[in-house]
Protein backbone atom coordinates (compact mmCIF):
# COMPACT_ATOMS: atom_id res chain seq x y z
CA UNK A 1 0.00 0.00 0.00
CA UNK A 2 1.21 3.70 -0.65
CA UNK A 3 2.01 4.97 2.70
CA UNK A 4 -0.68 7.55 3.83
CA UNK A 5 -3.54 5.83 2.51
CA UNK A 6 -1.92 2.22 3.49
CA UNK A 7 -1.94 3.94 7.10
CA UNK A 8 -5.52 4.77 6.75
CA UNK A 9 -6.27 1.24 5.59
CA UNK A 10 -4.23 -0.39 8.05
CA UNK A 11 -5.94 1.72 11.11
CA UNK A 12 -9.45 1.07 9.65
CA UNK A 13 -8.70 -2.48 9.74
CA UNK A 14 -7.02 -3.25 12.87
CA UNK A 15 -10.30 -1.39 14.74
CA UNK A 16 -12.38 -3.42 12.37
CA UNK A 17 -11.34 -5.92 13.42
CA UNK A 18 -10.94 -5.58 17.41
CA UNK A 19 -14.87 -4.55 17.47
CA UNK A 20 -14.91 -8.01 16.28
CA UNK A 21 -13.15 -9.68 18.66
CA UNK A 22 -15.37 -7.06 21.32
CA UNK A 23 -18.85 -7.92 20.31
CA UNK A 24 -18.95 -11.19 17.94
CA UNK A 25 -21.12 -12.91 18.94
CA UNK A 26 -22.29 -10.86 21.25
CA UNK A 27 -20.47 -8.46 23.77
CA UNK A 28 -16.83 -9.55 25.35
CA UNK A 29 -17.81 -8.51 28.84
CA UNK A 30 -21.38 -10.82 28.70
CA UNK A 31 -19.11 -13.80 27.85
CA UNK A 32 -17.27 -14.37 30.91
CA UNK A 33 -15.94 -18.13 31.52
CA UNK A 34 -17.07 -18.96 27.81
CA UNK A 35 -15.15 -20.00 24.99
CA UNK A 36 -13.09 -17.26 23.18
CA UNK A 37 -12.46 -19.06 20.13
CA UNK A 38 -15.65 -18.65 17.74
CA UNK A 39 -13.97 -14.63 18.44
CA UNK A 40 -10.88 -14.93 18.03
CA UNK A 41 -10.85 -17.10 14.85
CA UNK A 42 -13.25 -15.04 13.14
CA UNK A 43 -11.85 -11.68 14.22
CA UNK A 44 -8.38 -12.91 13.12
CA UNK A 45 -9.65 -14.27 9.60
CA UNK A 46 -11.37 -10.83 8.89
CA UNK A 47 -7.51 -9.38 9.18
CA UNK A 48 -6.65 -10.55 5.47
CA UNK A 49 -9.92 -10.76 4.18
CA UNK A 50 -10.34 -6.64 4.85
CA UNK A 51 -6.50 -6.18 3.93
CA UNK A 52 -7.06 -8.50 0.08
CA UNK A 53 -10.23 -5.56 -0.40
CA UNK A 54 -8.14 -2.93 0.32
CA UNK A 55 -5.39 -3.64 -1.52
CA UNK A 56 -7.73 -4.52 -4.43
CA UNK A 57 -9.14 -1.40 -4.24
CA UNK A 58 -5.77 1.00 -4.55
CA UNK A 59 -4.96 -1.84 -7.10
CA UNK A 60 -1.62 -2.70 -5.18
CA UNK A 61 -2.59 -6.20 -4.41
CA UNK A 62 0.47 -8.88 -4.20
CA UNK A 63 0.37 -12.19 -2.50
CA UNK A 64 3.61 -10.49 -0.12
CA UNK A 65 1.83 -7.49 0.17
CA UNK A 66 -0.75 -9.28 1.41
CA UNK A 67 0.90 -11.59 4.00
CA UNK A 68 2.84 -8.85 5.48
CA UNK A 69 0.24 -6.19 6.10
CA UNK A 70 -2.08 -8.62 7.11
CA UNK A 71 0.76 -10.13 9.91
CA UNK A 72 1.63 -6.26 10.90
CA UNK A 73 -2.08 -6.14 11.83
CA UNK A 74 -2.37 -9.41 13.59
CA UNK A 75 0.61 -8.92 15.36
CA UNK A 76 -1.10 -5.10 16.12
CA UNK A 77 -4.83 -6.47 17.15
CA UNK A 78 -2.76 -9.40 19.62
CA UNK A 79 -1.57 -6.74 21.87
CA UNK A 80 -4.73 -4.53 21.69
CA UNK A 81 -7.10 -7.56 22.04
CA UNK A 82 -4.84 -8.54 25.61
CA UNK A 83 -5.04 -5.38 26.83
CA UNK A 84 -8.63 -5.29 26.48
CA UNK A 85 -9.50 -8.75 27.69
CA UNK A 86 -6.72 -8.18 30.24
CA UNK A 87 -8.85 -4.51 31.66
CA UNK A 88 -12.17 -6.03 31.46
CA UNK A 89 -12.27 -9.41 31.74
CA UNK A 90 -9.62 -10.67 34.07
CA UNK A 91 -11.27 -10.75 37.87
CA UNK A 92 -7.33 -8.71 38.72
CA UNK A 93 -3.76 -8.74 38.48
CA UNK A 94 -3.38 -11.87 40.00
CA UNK A 95 -6.31 -13.65 38.24
CA UNK A 96 -7.88 -15.27 41.39
CA UNK A 97 -11.75 -14.35 42.13
CA UNK A 98 -12.10 -10.60 44.15
CA UNK A 99 -12.13 -10.60 47.75
CA UNK A 100 -15.35 -10.66 48.87
CA UNK A 101 -16.21 -8.28 52.40
CA UNK A 102 -19.89 -8.17 54.13
CA UNK A 103 -20.09 -4.46 52.11
CA UNK A 104 -20.17 -6.48 48.94
CA UNK A 105 -23.68 -6.54 47.02
CA UNK A 106 -25.29 -6.82 43.99
CA UNK A 107 -29.30 -5.87 43.77
CA UNK A 108 -31.85 -6.97 42.03
CA UNK A 109 -34.57 -5.19 40.33
CA UNK A 110 -37.63 -6.39 37.98
CA UNK A 111 -39.91 -4.09 35.88
CA UNK A 112 -42.97 -5.20 35.70
CA UNK A 113 -45.49 -5.56 32.93
CA UNK A 114 -49.28 -5.35 32.74
CA UNK A 115 -51.43 -6.85 30.19
CA UNK A 116 -54.04 -4.95 29.11
CA UNK A 117 -56.90 -6.36 28.35
CA UNK A 118 -60.86 -6.27 27.68
CA UNK A 119 -62.26 -9.51 29.81
CA UNK A 120 -65.23 -10.10 32.70
CA UNK A 121 -63.48 -10.74 35.50
CA UNK A 122 -63.94 -11.90 39.25
CA UNK A 123 -61.06 -12.51 42.12
CA UNK A 124 -59.91 -15.63 43.84
CA UNK A 125 -59.50 -15.27 47.87
CA UNK A 126 -57.90 -18.78 49.56
CA UNK A 127 -56.23 -19.94 52.12
CA UNK A 128 -54.58 -23.31 51.92
CA UNK A 129 -54.58 -25.91 54.56
CA UNK A 130 -51.98 -28.44 55.49
CA UNK A 131 -49.57 -29.50 57.96
CA UNK A 132 -46.42 -27.45 57.59
CA UNK A 133 -44.34 -29.99 59.17
CA UNK A 134 -45.16 -32.47 56.38
CA UNK A 135 -44.45 -30.00 53.76
CA UNK A 136 -41.54 -27.44 54.82
CA UNK A 137 -40.82 -25.81 51.85
CA UNK A 138 -42.04 -22.14 50.59
CA UNK A 139 -45.18 -22.47 49.11
CA UNK A 140 -45.66 -21.08 45.87
CA UNK A 141 -49.35 -20.88 44.38
CA UNK A 142 -50.31 -19.76 40.70
CA UNK A 143 -53.37 -20.24 38.58
CA UNK A 144 -52.73 -21.50 34.85
CA UNK A 145 -54.11 -22.50 32.02
CA UNK A 146 -55.94 -19.69 31.44
CA UNK A 147 -57.82 -18.07 28.68
CA UNK A 148 -57.60 -14.35 28.39
CA UNK A 149 -57.93 -13.66 24.62
CA UNK A 150 -55.99 -11.38 22.80
CA UNK A 151 -53.86 -8.88 25.03
CA UNK A 152 -51.22 -6.62 24.60
CA UNK A 153 -48.13 -5.69 27.43
CA UNK A 154 -47.40 -2.61 28.74
CA UNK A 155 -44.75 -1.73 30.98
CA UNK A 156 -45.72 -0.13 34.04
CA UNK A 157 -43.26 0.34 37.06
CA UNK A 158 -40.15 -0.75 38.50
CA UNK A 159 -39.95 -3.00 41.82
CA UNK A 160 -37.66 -4.12 44.25
CA UNK A 161 -37.75 -7.26 44.50
CA UNK A 162 -37.76 -6.97 48.39
CA UNK A 163 -41.25 -6.15 47.83
CA UNK A 164 -44.28 -8.69 47.91
CA UNK A 165 -44.21 -12.00 46.93
CA UNK A 166 -40.64 -12.32 47.21
CA UNK A 167 -38.52 -13.75 49.35
CA UNK A 168 -34.49 -13.52 49.76
CA UNK A 169 -34.59 -17.02 48.12
CA UNK A 170 -37.36 -16.58 45.34
CA UNK A 171 -38.55 -13.92 42.60
CA UNK A 172 -41.36 -14.36 41.09
CA UNK A 173 -41.97 -12.69 37.87
CA UNK A 174 -44.57 -12.72 34.70
CA UNK A 175 -42.87 -13.80 30.94
CA UNK A 176 -42.05 -10.61 29.90
CA UNK A 177 -40.86 -8.89 32.40
CA UNK A 178 -37.14 -7.79 32.62
CA UNK A 179 -34.55 -7.83 35.19
CA UNK A 180 -32.16 -5.10 36.39
CA UNK A 181 -28.82 -6.07 37.87
CA UNK A 182 -27.41 -3.14 40.32
CA UNK A 183 -23.59 -4.24 40.75
CA UNK A 184 -22.14 -2.10 43.95
CA UNK A 185 -19.17 -3.32 44.03
CA UNK A 186 -15.92 -2.25 42.64
CA UNK A 187 -15.28 -5.83 40.98
CA UNK A 188 -16.92 -7.12 37.61
CA UNK A 189 -19.53 -9.77 38.31
CA UNK A 190 -20.63 -12.51 36.47
CA UNK A 191 -24.61 -13.46 36.70
CA UNK A 192 -25.67 -16.51 35.55
CA UNK A 193 -29.43 -18.51 35.40
CA UNK A 194 -29.21 -21.59 34.97
CA UNK A 195 -32.10 -23.69 34.04
CA UNK A 196 -32.66 -28.20 35.20
CA UNK A 197 -31.21 -28.68 31.73
CA UNK A 198 -28.32 -26.80 32.81
CA UNK A 199 -28.27 -24.27 30.02
CA UNK A 200 -27.92 -20.86 30.64
CA UNK A 201 -31.83 -18.72 30.74
CA UNK A 202 -29.32 -15.96 30.75
CA UNK A 203 -26.20 -14.35 31.48
CA UNK A 204 -24.63 -11.48 32.35
CA UNK A 205 -20.83 -9.61 33.92
CA UNK A 206 -21.46 -6.38 34.95
CA UNK A 207 -19.16 -4.11 35.48
CA UNK A 208 -18.25 -2.93 39.15
CA UNK A 209 -20.78 0.21 40.12
CA UNK A 210 -22.77 -0.62 37.12
CA UNK A 211 -26.27 -1.87 35.86
CA UNK A 212 -27.29 -4.47 33.61
CA UNK A 213 -30.63 -3.27 32.47
CA UNK A 214 -33.30 -5.09 30.26
CA UNK A 215 -32.77 -9.01 30.83
CA UNK A 216 -36.04 -10.30 29.65
CA UNK A 217 -37.30 -13.11 31.03
CA UNK A 218 -38.88 -14.38 27.39
CA UNK A 219 -40.86 -17.77 28.59
CA UNK A 220 -41.82 -19.61 31.83
CA UNK A 221 -39.39 -21.52 33.74
CA UNK A 222 -37.91 -22.05 36.73
CA UNK A 223 -34.31 -20.82 37.10
CA UNK A 224 -31.41 -20.46 39.76
CA UNK A 225 -28.16 -18.03 40.04
CA UNK A 226 -25.66 -20.17 41.80
CA UNK A 227 -22.54 -18.11 41.41
CA UNK A 228 -20.74 -19.84 44.40
CA UNK A 229 -18.52 -21.29 42.05
CA UNK A 230 -17.16 -18.02 40.52
CA UNK A 231 -16.42 -16.00 44.43
CA UNK A 232 -19.29 -13.74 44.16
CA UNK A 233 -21.74 -12.82 46.94
CA UNK A 234 -24.38 -13.07 45.32
CA UNK A 235 -27.30 -14.97 47.31
CA UNK A 236 -28.83 -18.01 45.99
CA UNK A 237 -31.67 -16.80 44.06
CA UNK A 238 -34.29 -19.31 42.93
CA UNK A 239 -36.49 -17.48 39.65
CA UNK A 240 -40.06 -18.46 39.08
CA UNK A 241 -41.45 -17.39 35.85
CA UNK A 242 -44.87 -17.44 35.03
CA UNK A 243 -47.03 -17.32 31.88
CA UNK A 244 -49.26 -15.08 33.53
CA UNK A 245 -50.01 -12.03 36.51
CA UNK A 246 -51.51 -14.87 39.10
CA UNK A 247 -48.97 -15.84 41.41
CA UNK A 248 -48.03 -15.36 44.55
CA UNK A 249 -45.96 -17.30 48.10
CA UNK A 250 -48.31 -17.62 51.00
CA UNK A 251 -48.78 -15.23 53.55
CA UNK A 252 -47.97 -16.26 57.05
CA UNK A 253 -51.69 -17.26 57.27
CA UNK A 254 -51.02 -19.65 53.95
CA UNK A 255 -53.45 -17.39 52.66
CA UNK A 256 -53.42 -15.35 48.87
CA UNK A 257 -55.89 -13.30 46.70
CA UNK A 258 -55.87 -12.73 43.22
CA UNK A 259 -56.82 -9.74 41.63
CA UNK A 260 -58.86 -9.36 38.46
CA UNK A 261 -59.25 -12.91 36.76
CA UNK A 262 -60.75 -13.89 33.83
CA UNK A 263 -64.37 -15.60 34.32
CA UNK A 264 -64.58 -19.31 33.90
CA UNK A 265 -63.16 -22.35 34.91
CA UNK A 266 -59.20 -22.81 36.07
CA UNK A 267 -56.69 -24.86 37.87
CA UNK A 268 -54.83 -23.65 41.01
CA UNK A 269 -51.47 -25.52 41.53
CA UNK A 270 -49.38 -25.46 44.77
CA UNK A 271 -45.47 -25.93 44.82
CA UNK A 272 -43.46 -26.47 47.86
CA UNK A 273 -39.85 -24.63 46.85
CA UNK A 274 -36.98 -26.47 48.89
CA UNK A 275 -33.29 -25.21 48.14
CA UNK A 276 -31.86 -25.40 44.49
CA UNK A 277 -34.69 -28.24 43.90
CA UNK A 278 -35.88 -27.49 40.49
CA UNK A 279 -39.47 -27.66 40.12
CA UNK A 280 -41.74 -28.22 37.47
CA UNK A 281 -44.26 -25.47 36.45
CA UNK A 282 -46.48 -27.24 34.73
CA UNK A 283 -46.76 -30.02 37.39
CA UNK A 284 -47.72 -28.39 40.77
CA UNK A 285 -47.26 -30.43 43.69
CA UNK A 286 -51.39 -30.51 43.99
CA UNK A 287 -54.10 -29.02 41.94
CA UNK A 288 -57.51 -27.73 42.86
CA UNK A 289 -60.14 -26.77 39.94
CA UNK A 290 -62.13 -23.79 40.57
CA UNK A 291 -64.31 -21.26 38.73
CA UNK A 292 -64.24 -17.30 38.91
CA UNK A 293 -67.41 -15.48 38.81
CA UNK A 294 -67.92 -12.20 37.15
CA UNK A 295 -67.60 -9.10 39.68
CA UNK A 296 -67.94 -11.92 42.52
CA UNK A 297 -64.55 -12.77 45.03
CA UNK A 298 -65.22 -16.44 45.25
CA UNK A 299 -63.61 -17.23 48.73
CA UNK A 300 -62.38 -21.24 49.46
CA UNK A 301 -60.23 -23.29 51.84
CA UNK A 302 -57.79 -25.54 49.70
CA UNK A 303 -57.50 -28.94 52.11
CA UNK A 304 -53.89 -30.64 51.63
CA UNK A 305 -53.87 -34.25 53.19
Amino acid sequence: MAKNSGKAFAFGILAVSILIFIFYPDPLWNSVHQSLLSRVLVSYASVPTLVAISLLAVKKFTLRSLIVDSLIISAMKMVFTAAIFFIYISPNKSGKPPEITEESKTEIHVEHYKKDEDFESGSLKGTFVFDSAKFDGIPIVALFDLKTGKSKSKKTHEAQITDCCILPEILLAQAGDKLNFENTTNELKPIYGKVESGKNYFQKAIPGGSVAKGIRLKKPAHIILDNNDIGTKLKEQNILVFSNPYFAVLDSSNSFEFLDVPTGKTQLGIWFIKGKNFIDLANPDFVFETEIKSGLTVEKDFKIN
